[in-house]
């Protein structure tokens, strides 16, 4: 195990370079200038040249690409052209509360997906399989965006239950009453993957000799399914 987890992890450095490459690539070959965009058009000569020096757009193009994966790889993701912060102390200011709308929506996905996939294995062939396949195709083919624009039309707009921009609070009520919408629209994408991932998991499992031979023994179907 502890080798199979090396190996993976040795496998994923040429993948993270690669992925590095083909940001380096095609930010490159966006149009524009960045010190223009960032010092605007009325900017000098000079204070764009001072820029480039200190963004190192002057130096040539290997060496550029080799200071972007070093320091990717140092974790010196530069500076935001918003703020003007460092870009790595922007996300640490926003991971906790993607991780907290990531939780939320495990925990919706799995709430409504686990039973389903199960219902859908042990009925199978039958409405409730159907139903819940029709729902997990649907889950998974809906563009997310669609159904968090109709959501915030339903319970936002037409309702007004929810407020329409979600943002940090200080009210723990006001709080989840923020995140309810984003999660809720992440959580039913996750319930459509949950749910044929558990239904695929359950029917391979109940199809096992030792399952045949509970259940020829006399071992209720609710009591293979609960253990």
């Amino acid at each position: 195990m502890i080798r199979y987890a090396i190996r993976r992890l040795l496998l994923a450095i040429p993948t993270l370079i690669a992925m590095l490459t083909v940001v380096f690539i095609l930010v490159r070959l966006v149009p524009g200038d960045a010190a223009i965009a960032m010092l605007g058009d009325r900017a000098t000569e000079a204070s764009l040249q001072t820029l480039r020096a200190q963004l190192g757009l002057d130096q040539p193009i290997g060496v550029q690409y080799w200071t972007f994966i070093t320091d990717m790889l140092k974790g010196n993701f530069g500076v935001s052209m918003v703020t003007g912060r460092p870009v790595l102390q922007e996300v640490a200011v926003v991971l906790p509360y993607t991780l907290e709308l990531a939780a939320a929506a495990m925990v919706i996905g799995s709430l409504f997906g686990i039973p389903l996939g199960v219902i859908a294995a042990v009925r199978r062939n039958k409405w409730p399989d159907y139903a819940s396949r029709i729902l997990s195709l649907v889950g998974l083919s809906f563009p997310g965006f669609v159904s968090a624009i109709l959501m915030l039309l339903a319970f936002s707009v037409w309702m007004q239950w929810l407020p329409v921009m979600s943002r940090a609070s200080s009210d723990p009520i006001e709080h989840i009453r923020n995140l309810i919408l984003p999660a809720l629209n992440l959580g039913l994408i996750m319930t459509a993957y949950i749910a044929r991932v558990t239904r695929s998991a359950m029917l391979d499992v109940l199809g096992e000799d030792y399952i045949r031979t509970a259940r020829a023994k006399g071992v209720s179907p609710r009591s293979l399914v609960l253990s």
